[in-house]
């Protein structure tokens, strides 16, 4: 699950406990950002959008493909 708090973004697996800090991404360029604390880090999550609209539309982080939909890697 991923959210913004305190002007960040933030993840976490939805079955984490409580008590388990998020994962903390910073940007280190446009659509590129970077975990700095929590799960994968060090790992970069990078944004692909849609041409047309600008709308972010697959999130790729530590080489896991992340979507809105539960997917395949073909995307199926």
């Amino acid at each position: 699950i991923f959210f913004w708090r305190d002007g960040a973004l933030r993840a976490r697996a939805a079955d984490d406990p409580p008590d388990r800090p998020p994962a903390v991404f910073e940007e280190v360029g446009p659509d590129l950002l970077r975990t700095v604390s929590g799960r994968e880090a060090g790992e970069l999550l990078r944004l692909t959008r849609d041409p047309d609209t600008g709308e972010v539309v697959r999130m790729h982080w530590a080489t896991y493909r992340v979507t809105r939909r539960q997917e395949t890697f073909e995307g199926k």
